[in-house]
């Protein structure tokens, strides 16, 4: 479980919620105000709270970062979900004109005539018929 800290002002976690250290005795009113607003800006961030709550997610394996480090993985993560769904789309296109192609249905006379054979004779059986069962 992540715990994200902001110098040595407080720390948080979407499961835990945001924590005051000593070091919150030592800035000013403005400054504490400040960090704490910050922190309760992302105390909701998506993949903070995949990693609290579920376990789960890009910062899962992470233990404390460090506010300005937290960040710069929040940046990471979201240019790979944005590339991420790049590619879906780009698949989703390439694989809608393939789709849309429409077969010629072509008869058992037109293959025979381009020289194909028919060896022997096929017996179907029905799908209900369970005699081999017996």
């Amino acid at each position: 479980m992540p715990i994200v800290r902001i110098k040595n002002i407080l720390y948080f976690a979407s499961n835990h919620g945001v924590i005051l250290e000593w070091g919150a005795l030592e800035v000013t009113p403005e400054e504490l105000q400040k960090t704490v607003q910050l922190a309760f800006e992302h105390l909701h961030d998506k993949p903070l709270v995949e990693a609290c709550c579920g376990g789960y997610g890009p910062l899962a394996n992470h233990r404390e970062i460090q506010f300005e480090d937290y960040l710069q993985l929040l940046n990471k993560i979201e240019i790979e979900e944005a590339a991420l769904e790049a590619k879906r789309r780009h698949t989703k296109i390439r694989r809608s004109h393939f789709n849309s192609s429409q077969r010629v249905p072509v008869s058992e006379e037109a293959y025979l005539n381009r020289g194909a054979t028919v060896r022997g004779e096929v017996e179907a059986s029905d799908a209900g018929d369970k005699e081999w069962l017996n």
